[in-house]
């Protein structure tokens, strides 16, 4: 129409329409635009399509004629929200909403022309009314779920930690328990290795008094006849002194290997120690076994436990004698080392200088695959000899080589003998002048 102003509007008796307008007269002919017309919503951001509770959402729309026989401005515009009544067909090109029930929302809009064609695909958009996190019920169950799950996951972990605390607290105490066991077990051990080398020596070391009692009873005797013989009786005291005094050496040796001195690291001595040692011997086993010490002019003292040394010098001794039948011949040396020999059973603590004990025999020899393990608890080649072994003397010297910090060397030749070296460590070097030693061999 050329003019919105209608003022009549008529039908001919050919069933036109005649519409009386303030700019004349227009008919309407409606087969001249039969396309409806397309309706688009202006578009919304994401986060304005979420309304808070009591909100306001304001919708703009328009439409477009497809031949624009119909101007934008002259399109009419209907409108429904949810499943309402669609509103009546008005020029208007926005809505708002206010206070609308919370939950998800559709707005559905759509137009016509002047020739009231109505876009069948109406725009659509939708929306949420979002109520205050305090507010939303399924909100609220699942963060009391959440935290119903944390508490109970917490309260597991806690009672977890408690139990793994006590749990470890038993554990320290029986491993506490056990190793004060294990200091006493071993202990006890060292006792029984020392009480069995004594019982080994006992025997020769009793043949030794009766020889001495024997020589004071002559002695004796051969003064009551010979009392007014002043040479006599003075040649047989002077040799009362000297057994007495051998036999003085036998019972200070035998006491000082037999007190408990585990824990008394002193200047040692090494030569001293091994002729102490050879003289526990006694002369029963002396008679049996050649024993000869070469001892080192340089050695110095070593800060170590005299009883440890020679406990392990007994081991290396007893066993040298088993290991011979025929020759029996055992070399006690002593010497001082800058480097140590490779391929060592157990290697010492590190120094500049090393004090070393050798004792040699020339018996059966180890076979190499023995070598590794006769160290070992219990492990022993003497099963089917004379003399049955318990298989824990070497591994006493062992532990013993490990508490002094001293390492153990063994070389070994099957039926030319072997050589078991105990290497100390020297922790400073020692100022005094070097000693002079003879060779002593001990001869039955």
């Amino acid at each position: 129409m050329p003019s919105a102003s209608v003022r009549d509007l008529c039908e001919d008796q050919s069933g036109r329409f005649w519409a009386g307008t303030t700019h004349g007269l227009s008919m309407y002919f409606p087969d001249a635009d039969a396309d409806p017309p397309q309706t688009f919503i202006q578009p919304v951001l994401d986060r304005e399509k979420s309304v808070p509770e009591g909100g306001t959402i304001t919708i703009a729309f328009g439409g477009r004629d497809k031949w624009k026989f119909t101007p934008q401005n002259r399109l009419l515009y209907s409108y429904r929200l949810d499943e309402h009544e669609w509103s009546s067909f008005q020029e208007v090109n926005g809505i708002s909403f206010t206070d609308l029930p919370a939950g998800k929302h559709y707005f559905l809009v759509r137009a016509m022309d002047r020739n009231c064609n109505i876009d069948p695909k109406p725009a659509r958009l939708e929306f949420s009314v979002v109520l205050p996190w305090y507010r939303e019920t399924r909100l609220l169950l699942i963060s009391f779920a959440g935290l119903g799950c944390a508490l109970f996951f917490a309260g597991l972990s806690y009672n977890q930690h408690r139990r793994l605390l006590r749990s470890y607290t038993e554990v320290e105490q029986k491993v506490a328990q056990r190793t004060r066991e294990l200091e006493i077990a071993n202990r006890e051990l060292l006792h029984s290795q020392k009480m069995n080398a004594l019982g080994t020596l006992a025997a020769g070391i009793a043949h030794d008094f009766n020889n001495i009692l024997s020589i004071i009873k002559g002695s004796a005797q051969s003064i009551e006849d010979n009392v007014e013989n002043p040479q006599k009786v003075r040649t047989r005291v002077d040799r009362i002194k000297t057994v007495v005094e051998q036999g003085a050496g036998i019972v200070k040796a035998m006491l000082g290997f037999s007190r408990d001195s585990a824990d008394q690291l002193t200047a040692c001595d090494l030569n001293e120690a091994m002729k102490d040692t050879i003289k526990l011997l006694g002369d029963r086993f002396l008679r049996e076994v050649q024993v000869t010490f070469e001892p080192a002019t340089d050695v110095p003292d070593v800060m170590c436990s005299k009883d440890f040394i020679q406990q392990i010098l007994l081991n290396f001794i007893f066993n040298a004698a088993e290991s011979m039948a025929k020759r029996k011949q055992v070399i006690l040396s002593t010497r001082t080392l800058e480097t140590l020999p490779p391929g060592m059973i157990l290697a010492p603590a590190k120094t500049p200088v090393y004090a070393a004990i050798s004792v040699k025999d020339f018996g059966s020899g180890i076979p190499p695959e023995n070598m590794s393990r006769i160290f070992e608890p219990f492990f022993t080649t003497k099963a089917m000899s004379a003399r049955r072994g318990t298989g824990l003397g070497l591994s006493m010297v062992y532990e013993l080589a490990k508490k002094l910090q001293a390492g153990i060397a063994v070389e070994s030749v099957v039926n030319n003998g072997s050589v078991f070296t105990l290497i100390l460590p020297v922790q400073k070097a020692p100022n005094a002048p070097p000693r002079t030693e003879a060779k002593v061999e001990a001869l039955p």
